[in-house]
């Protein structure tokens, strides 16, 4: 924690002293933000705790030393004081005394202790890495949004600059007498619309801003346009890949552990408890004998409980619904992460595939307007003609830059839904999102692309993205990125295979005792926004072919 706080600062004041004309790159924003974040430094901070009580559970393993000291007033009358008086005897009596216990056996509650915080502090150290994600994808889309909305100001001032240039000449012809009072009107009006469309363009570009200092705590200077992410060629990888690495079903898992932990605990009661346990005694005026009184003592303890009312028994129980309780979840984490993959990738392949129509819907409103001002020029075109060829030129422009945005933002949600943003971008995760121990492959497993199968009850994954460290080179990880899509233009079919429903096994009962049962909790949702892509379709009708060839 310690360790992270540190980097966080270092990572402020190498970024404050960059100076403005220092670029900041995306990676360099999201390491920055990642480091500082409040939220990823309180999972860090739990993260520590649980590594904490793992200590402390193991102190269950030494001995125990206990000193006792005790003075007082007693009055004593038994067999002992009847041999001098058969009255009362009235003596300070002083006590004092060291015990040391050393379990021995205490069927293994202590060991099922520690796996139980083992398995507590690997579920906290995913949900680091969850953190981290999110963090980073939120970093991800403030920064993208500053750009945007950069790009979408600049367009509002080209388009309010020609209105202007137009006005100017409208006024002048007006003024000379050669042009119409209805035109000056006209182009008047439009001019106030795009003097509207900057301010609402500038107001845009605040918000994001705003944002981005919420995230990030800084304000954005000199931001570039990242380049996109690699994502898996098809739906199907992407699932694959988030099946085995997304934190939240590895949280998920780490929690079976936990509860199955809690089973051995309470499996340790049915067992007898043996101690060793040496102690030594200082005494004086005890029991209405007058003088010191001292002991040595070496004991060999065996205590064994037999009955409790039915405590044992139905404690078993509960925790072996706990246990279910938790597989129950995994599950359903599964299909979240599933459902969360799928709706990514089709938000990225809807953004992609409109690309190519918007781009021609800006080269032909541009060629266009370039016609129409010449024309203009001679009379060939009205007025009204050349400001809605500009307004269209606009909104293209406009558009475009939206639909491009959208879809590189789709392809970092999608490597988020994956849990493989940080890898992708090759930054390094904090040291509190490490897990402790490390999981094995499950088997090769496909999913249908319109049915949901169930999910075994304790699915295994591949080494975890909070415990794989992204390597410092130009290519991520292959295990977390799949085949590389290079071709926006591309359509992916996902392939179809149906996965066949395994069986649940049934939880053995097992009784508990003292130690509080571990609670499955549900853990969060896998982040998966997407955005409302916009459906603006772009219509090329027959009467702006004609205008085009006309210009032509």
């Amino acid at each position: 924690m310690v360790k992270l706080a540190v980097r966080g600062t270092v990572a402020a004041v190498a970024l404050a002293f960059s100076g403005v004309a220092a670029a900041e790159t995306l990676k360099e924003i999201v390491t920055f933000a990642i480091e500082t974040h409040p939220q990823v430094l309180g999972a860090a901070r739990k993260k520590d705790a649980a590594d904490s009580a793992i200590d402390a559970a193991k102190g269950g393993y030494y001995p125990r030393i206990d000193y006792q000291y005790g003075a007082g007033r007693e009055h004593s009358k038994n067999q002992t004081t009847r041999l001098t008086t058969p009255n009362w005897v009235d003596l300070n009596r002083r006590q004092e005394s060291m015990v040391l216990n050393q379990m021995l056996f205490d069927g293994l509650g202590v060991a099922g202790e520690v796996d139980r915080r083992k398995a507590i502090s690997d579920s906290s150290a995913h949900r680091v890495y969850s953190s981290a994600e999110d963090t980073a994808l939120q970093t991800v889309q403030a920064y993208l949004s500053v750009l945007k909305n950069t790009e979408l100001v600049q367009f509002a001032k080209d388009n309010l600059a020609a209105h202007q240039r137009t006005f100017d000449q409208v006024k002048l012809r007006a003024e000379k007498g050669v042009g119409r009072r209805a035109d000056l009107e006209q182009i008047d009006a439009r001019l106030a619309l795009a003097v509207s469309n900057l301010s609402a363009a500038e107001s845009a570009l605040r918000d994001g801003e705003i944002e981005y200092f919420q995230v990030v705590n800084k304000t954005p200077v000199n931001l570039t346009k990242p380049e996109a992410p690699a994502v898996p060629a098809s739906v199907d990888e992407a699932i694959k890949a988030g099946l085995q690495n997304h934190p939240v079903l590895r949280s998920a898992l780490s929690d079976i552990d936990a509860a199955q932990a809690q089973r051995e605990i309470a499996k340790s009661f049915h067992f007898p408890r043996l101690e060793l346990e040496a102690s030594y005694s200082d005494n004086k005026n005890l029991d209405g004998v007058v003088g010191p009184n001292r002991d040595r003592l070496v004991m060999l303890w065996v205590k064994w409980n037999i009955f409790r009312g039915g405590f044992d028994y139905y404690s078993g129980e509960e925790t072996a619904k706990q246990i279910t309780e938790a597989q129950e979840i995994v599950r359903n984490t599964n299909r979240q992460v599933d459902a969360a993959v799928r709706k990514a990738y089709n938000a990225y392949a809807t953004a992609r595939d409109r690309l190519p129509p918007l781009e021609r819907y800006v080269k032909s409103s541009d060629a266009t307007r370039v016609a129409y001002a010449q024309q203009f020029a001679i009379g060939q075109r009205t007025l009204l003609d050349l400001l809605d060829s500009e307004n269209e030129y606009f909104t293209s422009r406009s558009t475009y830059v939206n639909a491009q945005f959208i879809e590189l933002e789709n392809r970092f949600k999608m490597l988020n839904a994956m849990g493989a943003l940080l890898t992708a971008m090759q930054i390094k995760p904090p040291e509190e999102a490490i897990a402790r121990t490390p999981s094995t492959p499950p088997p090769a497993e496909k999913q249908s692309a319109t049915t949901q199968p169930e999910q075994s009850q304790q699915p295994q994954a591949v080494a975890s993205p909070a415990e794989q460290q992204p390597a410092e080179a130009k290519q991520p990880d292959q295990t977390q990125q799949p085949q590389a899509e290079t071709q926006p233009s591309e359509q992916q079919q996902p392939a179809e295979a149906k996965q066949p429903e395994q069986a649940q096994p049934q939880a053995e009962a097992s009784p508990p005792e003292q130690q509080q049962p571990v609670e499955a909790t549900q853990p969060e949702q896998p982040r998966a926004e997407t955005n409302q892509v916009e459906q603006q379709p772009v219509e090329v009708v027959v009467a702006e072919r004609k205008q085009v060839e006309d210009a032509q």
